[in-house]
């Protein structure tokens, strides 16, 4: 509670203090430090002022897979790219391992001998076919037992959690040889109420993977806001803007020997990646609370769309199938959702796919939730085709 009351507090300062430089909301909201747009508009209600939304912008559509929420996939935006590729060239690597930051992948290799690149989302593999990357596919701690002390320089982009930076940190310093140096991007002081102590914690998880902190430079890099985002703005009834998020930069030297990193499971495989033409759908795997071929949709939130895109929103636990533009509902058949979707992408007969699953014939019940659902998902294919487009300025996904 007390975190909560400190943190509200500090937004009602910073927006004091930035009222004057903004007339509406979309143009309040980059002013602070990495606040979420939500936040922002409770602590404008607190204080008695009224703005108007203002205009909202066209996303940016980056190289790369469509963004999911599952991945928690926010991507640099091109300027800050072009920052982090000059910083690198400045320290002319022999090699460099990208942690999590694969749309920076390209970029470097024009700047240094040697890219590696670390990455769970295997979607990307498509995307650096034609490179002379090296990349470790699935969990990041493979690439700290196949490429120990090969790198004099690293950059990570960890989700901005505890437990991510921790095993960020271990493998980074696995990887660097003694002095090389770690460029690590960190949320802005606005970004959630316990940011202060998160950073204690931190630098004793950088002690342990015997890195030193040299520099911290703040609000230096923005990240370019993903579809699922903007959704989930649009939600709230909040401007979309196309990179209102900020963060921080540190600068790590390996100054001593790191703890070899443990294996984890950064890589969720209780999830599944499916798509039907533009429709990207994750189907949770292991929340089978059915033998019948259930595959009804359950609505979770008002208008589908789930307008958080925080991991400590308790409503994410209740997901069982996940759009890419935040759609999130309840389904007792997961795994036959996943299914359905992949016969409908290849033109097989879905039925014949459940009853595989089941050994049965469906019933007339269960003939009818699929037919159901397959209608279900073509027009969401429909629906989010068009939301991407119209959140991109006319441009279709890929």
């Amino acid at each position: 509670m007390g975190f909560r009351v400190t943190y509200e507090a500090r937004i009602d300062q910073w927006i004091a203090a930035s009222l004057l430089r903004s007339r509406t909301l979309a143009e309040l909201i980059p002013l602070l430090p990495g606040v979420f747009p939500t936040e922002i508009a409770a602590g404008l209600a607190r204080l008695g002022v009224e703005l108007p939304l203002g205009q909202s912008e066209e996303l940016l559509r980056l190289p790369g897979p469509i963004p999911h929420p599952v991945d928690g996939d926010w991507r640099l935006h091109p300027e800050s790219l072009t920052y982090l590729t000059g910083l690198v060239s400045a320290q002319q690597p022999r090699a460099a391992a990208l942690l999590g930051c694969p749309s920076l992948a390209v970029g470097l290799t024009e700047v240094t001998p040697r890219v590696a690149l670390l990455e769970g989302n295997e979607e990307w593999k498509e995307h650096l076919a034609r490179t002379s990357i090296d990349v470790c596919w699935g969990d990041i701690t493979r690439g700290a037992a196949k490429w120990q002390a090969q790198f004099n320089m690293s950059i990570a982009d960890p989700p901005w959690y505890a437990e991510d930076y921790e095993t960020f940190l271990a493998v980074a310093g696995s990887l660097l040889t003694p002095n090389g140096v770690l460029l690590c991007t960190w949320p802005a002081e606005g970004t959630r109420p316990n940011i202060g102590e998160d950073w204690g914690w931190l630098m004793r998880a950088a002690n342990l993977a015997g890195l030193e902190l040299v520099a911290h430079d703040e609000l230096v890099l923005r990240y370019a806001t993903p579809f699922y985002e903007g959704m989930a703005l649009r939600a709230g009834s909040l401007p979309v803007l196309a990179a209102w998020r900020r963060a921080n930069l540190l600068r790590f030297v390996r100054n001593q020997n790191a703890i070899p990193p443990q294996q984890t499971t950064l890589v969720d495989a209780r999830w599944k990646r499916v798509r039907y033409r533009s429709l990207r759908v994750r189907c949770r795997m292991t929340d089978i609370v059915s033998r019948r071929a259930d595959v009804r949709l359950e609505q979770l939130v008002e208008n589908e769309i789930l307008p958080s895109v925080s991991r400590r929103d308790l409503r994410r636990s209740l997901a069982t199938i996940w759009t890419a533009a935040n759609r999130i509902f309840r389904c007792a058949r997961g795994d036959l959702v996943a299914k359905v979707i992949e016969c409908l992408e290849q033109g097989r007969p879905a039925r014949v796919a459940c009853e595989d699953t089941l050994q049965r014939t469906l019933d007339e019940q269960e003939t009818t939730w699929l037919h159901e659902l397959i209608e279900r998902i073509q027009i969401l294919e429909r629906s989010e085709a068009e939301e991407y487009r119209a959140l991109h300025g006319g441009t279709a996904a890929i």
